[in-house]
């Protein structure tokens, strides 16, 4: 039998790891995991309930592939019946269910082969080696706050002053507990299991296609797993940047959501621009136009106003045409600030006087020098009188 199954073989009938420092009482306050239904437990099992319960709810579909994606391989160690060699068994995690999926001999030329078909079947899924659960040294302990910015690289500095062990010689993983603020210290917990008992079992299973990235410690529910500190896999190395890639692709979306309606105005900002530059011509050529009017206005007001101030001559004249009977006729008229001075001649030019002053456009009429008789026998006068405005 290989070294690496006949010490795995023997861990798992014995229960314990052969380990200096670990079958007695750990130091530095290092115990084993007890076997005890906690709050975390109880919030992690209704955590769980409800996942599935709203799993449920998607399409058949979509939950096929989420459950797909989150199927767990369990490689556990166990002794054949009746047989001094090992066992393989693995198992398939889903849906906090176990179900056996196949048993290799390692001892076996081809065993390798049916585990890389296997892995190759199950492309999304996370394979964790189970060793027995004494194997599994926990230490509850406090440090500064600060440190939590690189906790990984603080512990592993600090490893050999906190637990018997290097470094390098355990695989290990921490939990925050609790944070005091107050204290300015953060509460852990520090799992560990000894590296030497199970190196080569990782090894031959890197080998045969399944990377193991955790550790599991015995068969508890909730599963007590340590994580092995390794760099991402490659798909877990394109997950990331397929996640980095649709984070940046939502911010350029964000960022177009936001820049589209500034550019939509800017557009039709520009556009009226287009629009009042195109029009800018006709604009001064109305502006021209209304300042045109506005003069012609100006000048047609002063000259009404002159006029109404003066008198209009042509309106007066008119109006004497009217007033006068046939028999007279003028030989002058002067008009000036509405005051009009006629001569002429009448066959009656007293009468005169009375119908000028019996039309109300005529005001004040009078002779200004006596009448007198001419040739023919008519009368020649020369009178006086106001425009009405």
């Amino acid at each position: 039998m290989r070294p690496e199954f006949k010490q795995a073989t023997d861990l798992v009938a014995s229960g314990r790891a052969q380990q200096p420092g670990i079958d007695a009482a750990p130091p530095l306050g290092l115990t084993r995991r007890k076997k005890s239904v906690s709050s975390g437990t109880m919030f992690v099992e209704l955590l769980n309930w409800w996942t599935r319960q709203m799993s449920g709810l998607l399409p058949s579909g979509w939950s096929g592939r989420h459950q797909k994606a989150r199927a767990t391989l369990i490689a556990a160690i166990a002794r054949q019946p009746g047989a001094s060699g090992s066992m393989l068994t693995i198992f398939l995690r889903r849906s906090h269910r176990e179900a056996e999926v196949g048993r290799f001999d390692p001892d076996l030329p081809d065993a390798k082969e049916r585990l890389r078909a296997l892995a190759r079947k199950r492309p999304g899924a996370e394979t964790v080696l189970r060793v027995p659960a004494a194997m599994l040294l926990e230490r509850e302990f406090s440090l500064p706050l600060a440190a939590e910015r690189d906790l990984v690289r603080v512990l592993g500095y600090e490893m050999d002053r906190l637990t018997p062990f290097q470094a390098k010689d355990v695989i290990w993983s921490h939990e925050i507990l609790a944070r005091d603020r107050a204290r300015n210290r953060v509460m852990l917990r520090l799992s560990l299991i000894p590296r030497a008992p199970v190196a080569s079992m990782l090894a031959w299973l890197d080998g045969a296609g399944l990377t193991v990235s955790a550790l599991q410690a015995g068969a508890s529910e909730p599963p007590r797993l340590v994580r092995l500190q390794r760099g991402p896999t490659a798909r877990e190395r394109w997950d990331r940047r397929l996640a980095i890639a649709a984070a940046a692709a939502c911010a350029v979306l964000g960022l177009a959501a936001l820049a589209v309606p500034v550019v939509r105005q800017s557009l039709a900002l520009a556009a009226a621009e287009d629009r009042i530059e195109a029009l800018r011509p006709l604009t001064a050529q109305a502006d021209t136009l209304r300042r045109r009017i506005a003069e012609v206005r100006a000048s047609g007001d002063a000259i009404a106003e002159q006029r109404n101030r003066s008198g209009d001559a042509l309106a007066a004249l008119a109006a004497l045409t009217d007033i006068l009977p046939d028999d007279t006729f003028l030989t002058e008229m002067a008009m000036n600030q509405r005051h009009v001075a006629l001569r002429g001649q009448s066959a009656s030019a007293p009468r005169l006087i009375a119908l000028l002053a019996a039309d109300p456009s005529i005001r004040n009429p009078a002779f200004t020098a006596p009448v007198t008789r001419g040739e023919g026998g008519r009368d020649q006068f020369a009178l006086q009188a106001e425009v009405a405005p």
